[in-house]
C-alpha cells in the first residue's frame, strides 16, 4: 500500500529531524567534557607510568644513547649467481 506524503507529514518529519538534532546536540554538549576529562586522565596516567619506568632504570646523571644495529647480516646461501647473455632474435 502506497501512502501519499501530505504536507502535514512532511512538516512532521522535518520537526522530528530538527528535534532529534537539538536533543543530540544538547546531550553531546553535556557529556563531551566528562568524556574528554576521562580520556585525558587515562592518557596522563599511561604517560606517567611509561616515563617512570624509563627513569627508574637510570642513575642520576647517567647518559644513555640508543643506536640501531649497523651490521647487516647477509645471507649468502640464497643461491648462485648465473651470468647470462641476451640472444637477439634474428628473423629471416
Amino acid at each position: 500500500m502506497l501512502v501519499e506524503a501530505g504536507l502535514i507529514s512532511v512538516f512532521r518529519t522535518i520537526l522530528v529531524i530538527v528535534l532529534v538534532y537539538y536533543i543530540v546536540k544538547y546531550i553531546l554538549r553535556f557529556f563531551m567534557p566528562f568524556l574528554f576529562k576521562y580520556i585525558l586522565k587515562k592518557q596522563a596516567t599511561a604517560f606517567n607510568t611509561r616515563t617512570q619506568n624509563n627513569e627508574s632504570h637510570k642513575k642520576e646523571g647517567e647518559v644513555h644513547i640508543k643506536t640501531k644495529s649497523t651490521s647487516k647480516s647477509r645471507n649468502d646461501t640464497l643461491g648462485d649467481y648465473v651470468e647470462y647473455e641476451e640472444v637477439e632474435d634474428s628473423k629471416s
